[in-house]
């Protein structure tokens, strides 16, 4: 696990980016029950738990799955550099 340790600390009070997540998450949980108007709380706590979804499941669900669309970009793309290239061959 990753750790966050400033230079003057030693290895005891290391802290994880994981308890770093959970205490910026809490801190904006009670800042949206409390109303506190500093920062938009709901937005950094939605993009929190957006970005935990992500990690979780995007590599397996959105970039796992576009074999088929790169496929058929190279297709498109192929297909446009012949149809150029016989061009060519045909003005020469």
């Amino acid at each position: 696990m990753r750790t966050i340790v400033c230079g003057q600390c030693n290895n005891d009070s290391a802290v994880t980016y994981n308890m770093a997540l959970k205490g910026v998450m809490c801190l904006d949980a009670v800042g949206m029950a409390l109303g506190w108007r500093m920062f938009d709380h709901a937005a950094h706590l939605g993009g929190a738990l957006f970005g935990l979804i992500y990690a979780s499941y995007g590599p397996k669900y959105i970039w796992g799955n576009t074999q088929h669309i790169k496929k058929k970009w190279h297709d498109i793309r192929n297909g446009i550099n012949e149809k150029s290239e016989d061009k060519k061959r045909k003005e020469d």
